[in-house]
């Protein structure tokens, strides 16, 4: 009975020869096309506050602006102020509280309101307080990844943790105090109209008895030398910030070749720019970054959905604001509550010791599948060889990174798969004592334990599934180790180990399996 290699390579299982040996050229070497979890290679562990009670007064005070300047229009006579994120408005008499609370009724608007006396406190309920707290920080979240990918750090793991805290673990960072400044810029950008100008706050105040006026904000300049220092005041009604911008990157002014950033709005923040800039021709419009003003130029005609932002950057700065802006900006701010570092000498122990455990894993199943099993056992192991490197292919080209509980997740995908190779050969053991032939106990065999094979494999990856949409950092890594073994243990269980026996039956061409 004569084993042929020619018919081998060119049969079905040939062709899983050839995708094991792209997948093994594709991974090589391993350390530059794999991500390795903090927790093998080092890195830093950063823990965030997040000031959500900023997010509150902001939405507060806008949606309570509205209901204000509608109540003005009205001709009601109170005064206002904001007291501990609550808006307190205080009517002249009676009869002005009554028209204030009808109109109040009748708005139907997401501020919750009550009356004491002449007051009336408008609020926000527990249940929108909450939902507005984890949009910020959900929202934090997602222009932090943004950032940090766009400094290269793939696969960065960033989590809520409780109601306001963020976690960042930065595995493998070579410079993380950048990316520390990275994450600790807020980058606001806004563009608002310039109603007075002075050379101090003091100056700028005595035109207005010493108050800031009504939806105003005082802001000064982003000079260093104090007593170049000027301060605007901007009306905060009109404005439009830099949260509906498209696209912003660097490039050199062809005048002066100084470096300027570039940016563009998307269709409904660029109409909104153009109206602000139609409708304020002659006058200066802040362009304000984090609360300072990096220039005020004086708008001569309608400006577009683009333009440029001029300042004393260096080709580094420059990219950096440009990263910010596309990144988008913060909500709510953010605080450095916690940082901490893990060696890389630490990670390598674990590597090391990971590996030990798969490869004496893998040495037992050889000796006992080749002793249990014979031929069919030495297959099963083949198959596992197989799985290892597909899940290996497959963590390189999601950009997942294999952590510690990874490794873990790796070994008991060997013996889940080793499993399904068991469950198989059993069932063709029973249909080979009716005396089928090789093809039909083949065929049988793995029909019948087919179901059984679905049932165990699917419940567990709806187990890495739970774990993967809950879990962070390290747990994440396990669970989606496990689901891609799984999926891996399916395939080789199901297809390659069938093509490999079907290569052997055809190529031998016996009649009966020995298992």
């Amino acid at each position: 009975m004569s084993f042929s290699l020619n018919k081998l390579l060119v049969s079905k299982f040939g062709a899983w020869l050839v995708a094991a040996l792209l997948m093994i050229f594709f991974l090589y070497p391993p350390m530059k096309r794999l991500n390795f979890g903090i927790d093998l290679v080092g890195g830093t562990y950063i823990t965030l506050n997040v000031d959500t009670s900023i997010t509150i007064e902001k939405d507060l005070k806008d949606k309570s602006f509205i209901l204000i300047n509608f109540l003005k229009e009205k001709n009601i006579n109170f005064t206002s102020e904001f007291i501990d994120q609550h808006f307190i408005i205080h009517c002249q008499d009676k009869e002005n509280l009554d028209k204030a609370k009808n109109i109040l009724e009748e708005a139907k608007t997401m501020i919750s309101f009550n009356i004491n006396g002449l007051d009336i406190k408008l609020f926000f309920s527990k249940e929108l307080i909450s939902k507005i707290k984890e949009q910020a920080l959900d929202t934090n979240i997602e222009v932090l990844r943004n950032r940090l990918n766009s400094l290269g750090v793939e696969e960065v793991s960033v989590g809520k943790e409780g109601d306001s805290f963020i976690v960042i673990e930065l595995p493998n960072v070579q410079d993380p105090q950048q990316a520390k400044t990275i994450i600790g810029t807020s980058a606001v950008l806004e563009f608002k109209i310039v109603e007075d100008i002075a050379k101090t706050k003091a100056d700028l105040l005595d035109k207005y008895d010493g108050e800031v006026p009504f939806n105003m904000s005082v802001v000064n300049d982003a000079e260093t030398n104090k007593q170049n220092n000027i301060y605007y005041l901007v009306n905060d009604t009109k404005k439009i910030t830099g949260s509906g911008l498209k696209h912003a990157s660097l490039t050199k002014d062809k005048k002066d070749m100084r470096y300027v950033v570039q940016f563009e709005f998307d269709k409904d923040a660029g109409l909104e720019f153009s109206k602000l800039t139609k409708n304020n021709i002659n006058r200066s419009l802040a362009i304000i970054l984090d609360n300072k003003v990096i220039s005020a130029p004086n708008i001569n005609c309608e400006i577009g959905s683009s333009g440029k932002i001029q300042g004393n950057y260096d080709e580094k700065t420059g990219n950096e604001l440009a990263m910010l802006l596309r990144s988008g900006s913060f909500v709510a701010p953010i605080s450095f509550e916690e940082e901490r570092t893990i060696e890389p000498s630490l990670g390598k122990e674990a590597i090391h010791s990971g590996l030990m455990a798969c490869l004496v894993g893998l040495g037992l199943l050889f000796f006992f599948s080749l002793f249990y099993y014979g031929l069919a056992g030495l297959f099963a192991f083949t198959a596992l060889i197989f799985n290892l490197i597909v899940i290996l292919f497959g963590l390189s080209k999601l950009g997942a990174a294999l952590t510690l509980p990874g490794i873990a997740g790796m070994v008991l995908t060997v013996g889940m798969a080793i499993d399904a190779s068991i469950l198989i050969f059993e069932s063709m053991r029973e249909i080979n004592l009716t005396g089928a032939s090789a093809l039909e106990v083949l065929r049988l065999g793995f029909s019948d334990a087919l179901v059984v094979i679905l049932d165990a494999n699917i419940t567990t990856l709806i187990v890495g599934v739970v774990l993967f949409y809950f879990g962070t950092g390290p747990i994440k890594g396990f669970a989606v180790t496990m689901m891609l073994g799984i999926i891996s243990t399916l395939i080789t269980g199901l297809f390659f180990l069938r093509s490999l026996f079907t290569a052997y039956i055809d190529s031998g061409r016996i009649k009966k399996l020995n298992i």
